[in-house]
């Protein structure tokens, strides 16, 4: 799995004043209206404050970002958790090879490798398409859970696949937090429908660690599997699934690289910018605080319907 280079960023600094300006073209929600040397809008869509995250980048988020905290949301029953962490240590990575996920491996029947994809489905989600957040989460993810984190998070759900090696946890989430962000703030909630298996670097059976697959941010150098370009597949070749996947080298973080993504075919772009806006400072955070929670309903009802016996149904 992929394991970045440590970021050394400034530190985050406070909001600026600039909010919407009439007659003017502002920028949307989490889209960039700052920094040095940027030459788009300066102002923000009503509603949102345009953000600095360093002398780079600024970005604009909701006037009131509130903490997270449990939706009222009639998407789903769950309730949030405790307010303790099942633990603080986690390593979070990011991939998209377009392979197929370990979960789907048992659902597509008769097997056919050329139909064994992920769904474009399977990309970030913004719980507010899907009628809410469950936990005062910011986005919902799926992605490639190592053996200590599917022992958490327990059994197959029954929902969204399953594996065939006893692992677990397919279709089981985790509330996440990632302190070093431009977001520390932010949850998500993600989903296993991978394995991270023992032998990939940090996937060791007793470390916990999710690899989460977000389109575009995979990185051919450590990719042990990428058939993105294949038919099914959706890009037009494996270089495109890594358009944002080296983001550091040029970026302080990934907001500031978040305009890579429309190096992508368009259904990609969305879940792009929205995992982008997190602004993670290094491609692999260990400090990932993390709890295992029920999945909310709805996004478990979304990604079942994105892959069925006779491969991507959405």
């Amino acid at each position: 799995m992929l394991l970045q280079l440590d970021q050394s960023v400034p530190a985050r600094l406070a909001r600026t004043s600039i909010s919407e300006t009439s007659g003017a073209t502002c920028a949307a929600i989490y889209e960039q209206c700052g920094g040095k040397l940027w030459s788009g809008p300066s102002c923000c869509e009503q509603s949102l404050t345009c953000e600095v995250a360093d002398e780079w980048y600024h970005q604009c988020v909701p006037a009131s970002q509130p903490a997270p905290s449990p939706s009222t949301s009639t998407s789903t029953s769950t309730s949030a958790p405790s307010g303790d962490w099942d633990g603080e240590n986690m390593v979070m990575t990011h991939y998209w090879d377009c392979n197929g996920q370990g979960c789907d491996a048992t659902v597509l029947q008769p097997w056919d490798r050329g139909k064994y994809v992920s769904p474009p489905g399977y990309g970030p989600q913004d719980p507010k398409d899907h009628g809410g957040a469950a936990y005062g989460e910011m986005m919902w993810l799926t992605g490639a859970a190592s053996d200590a984190l599917s022992a958490l998070m327990g059994p197959d759900d029954g929902c969204c696949g399953a594996m065939d090696d006893g692992a677990g946890g397919c279709g089981t989430c985790l509330l996440v937090e990632n302190p070093d962000s431009v977001h520390p703030e932010w949850t998500a909630v993600v989903m296993k429908k991978n394995r991270c298996p023992p032998e990939s670097a940090g996937c060791g059976a007793n470390e916990p660690h999710f690899d989460i697959a977000v389109p575009g941010f995979d990185n051919l150098q450590y990719s042990t599997a990428n058939i993105c370009g294949q038919p099914g597949t959706g890009f037009d070749n494996q270089s495109q699934s890594e358009s944002v996947g080296n983001w550091w080298t040029e970026c302080s973080n990934t907001a500031a690289c978040s305009h890579l993504c429309d190096k992508l075919p368009d259904h990609f772009q969305a879940g792009c910018k929205l995992f982008a806006s997190w602004g993670w400072k290094r491609g692999n955070p260990s400090s990932v605080k993390f709890n295992a929670v029920p999945c909310p309903s709805a996004f478990a009802e979304h990604v079942s319907k994105q892959f069925g016996p006779a491969g991507v149904t959405a």
